[in-house]
């Protein structure tokens, strides 16, 4: 199962239930949520993303991590998370 679907089954049962937080200012709610990650994972397939591509994520720890993750997922491509910590020479 694609986890994009437990999203869109969330936002559909509490839209406005707080989905992402920053600290505990919330970020978004779960219709935000999934309107985001829904706009990256086309935005991936008008770039020629098809399903089962690998796309890495080198991001820091915040709710736009979740949005990318998700985003990946909507496209029907993996998600490679790689630590943000690293240096860029370490991840090549």
């Amino acid at each position: 199962m694609n986890p994009a679907v437990w999203l869109v089954r969330t936002a559909i049962r509490a839209p406005g239930a707080p989905a992402l937080m920053r600290g505990t200012r919330v970020m978004s709610d779960y219709a935000g949520f999934a309107r985001a990650a829904a706009g990256i994972g086309a935005a991936l397939r008008a770039r020629g993303i098809a399903p089962g591509d690998r796309v890495a994520i080198f991001m820091s720890n915040a709710p736009e991590y979740l949005e990318a993750l998700y985003g990946i997922w909507f496209a029907g491509a993996v998600a490679v998370p790689i630590n943000g910590k690293l240096h860029v020479r370490e991840t090549a």
